[in-house]
């Protein structure tokens, strides 16, 4: 963020820079064309995001959510939805959200939630907070839903069922900004 500004005569400018870290996360990724839901959600409560979930749930069909709280300050949430949806549909649900989001994941072919710390917060991985029961009627990847029992306990409703594809998941590493020595 660059800003410049006229101060006793004189241009100022400033910026402000972010340090990156080193982190891994889980990606979309099922098959080509074809991801889980991620949702990164900034700067919104629960309570909202549920209720955004749950209007966007009748037209999009979401199945069972998982939301993941990513800061002590109850304003930062992941969303972790195991049905099987196509680009077009992720970026249209991604939009209503976070759309800085979007270009990562069609440039990486898939969309990656984090696993791990990024900087110095208090919660050692994203905790898992609220569920969402829904029916899509949509496939869903036993590799998430396996993921999701194993790392995050997550048991509701993760049987398998007709339909279901039998995925890989993919642990990635990657750069993220770490704003944690920006605290206020």
């Amino acid at each position: 963020m660059n800003n410049v500004f006229n101060l006793f005569g004189y241009t100022v400018s400033f910026c402000v820079f972010k340090q990156w870290a080193r982190t891994k996360g889980i990606k979309s990724f099922v098959a080509p064309d074809r991801h889980v839901l991620f949702i990164d959600v900034d700067n919104m409560s629960l309570h909202d995001l549920v209720e955004r979930l749950k209007q966007l749930d009748k037209v999009y069909r979401f199945g069972d959510i998982f939301i993941f709280k990513t800061h002590e300050d109850n304003q930062h949430w992941h969303v972790f939805c195991p049905s099987i949806f196509s680009t077009k549909e992720i970026v249209e649900v991604i939009t209503q959200f976070n759309l800085e989001y979007i270009p990562y994941g069609l440039k990486n072919q898939g969309w990656v939630l984090r696993i791990l710390p990024k900087d110095d917060r208090r919660i050692s991985k994203p905790l898992y907070t609220y569920f969402i029961p829904g029916i899509s009627g949509r496939a869903r990847s036993i590799g998430h839903l396996e993921f999701l029992r194993a790392y995050y306990y997550c048991f509701e409703r993760t049987a398998k069922r007709w339909g279901d594809i039998n995925s890989k998941v993919i642990i990635e590493e990657y750069s993220t900004p770490n704003s944690g020595w920006l605290k206020k």
